[in-house]
């Protein structure tokens, strides 16, 4: 089930990222809208932008390192597509992380990127 963030996900959020390398000053996750994937055991989350951007930005999106399967990470972007379709977006911003470079690939069928900042390719997609 993916259900909106709550405060008690506070330390899972953290720990996820930080095995990942995350420091705490870079974790968005307060401060914009978050959505986890649980099922009784929290399998991953997602955080989004839209504050100064015209499309919504995905800002992290993490699956815990012992449940990375393509189901998880497939219904984690799925409802973040779903969200965004609902709320009238047409396209969203992606940017290339290890997880997400894949999922570019292969669920938005995306090869080349709109935009490169800081070493990090920028993907413009259909919501």
């Amino acid at each position: 089930m993916i259900r909106p963030f709550d405060i008690e996900d506070i330390d899972a959020l953290y720990d996820m990222l930080e095995v990942e390398g995350l420091k705490k000053e870079d974790m968005g996750f307060l401060e914009h809208k978050t959505f986890v994937y649980d099922d009784g055991e929290m399998k991953g989350f997602y955080t989004y932008r839209i504050d100064y951007a015209i499309f919504p930005y995905l800002i992290h999106f993490c699956v815990r390192r012992d449940s990375r399967r393509t189901d998880v990470a497939r219904a984690l972007i799925r409802h973040f597509r779903h969200k965004m379709k609902d709320s009238g977006y047409r396209k969203i911003i992606l940017h290339s992380m290890p997880l997400t470079e894949k999922i570019i690939k292969w669920y938005f069928k995306q090869e080349e990127p709109y935009g490169n900042t800081d070493n990090k390719d920028f993907y413009l997609v259909e919501a």
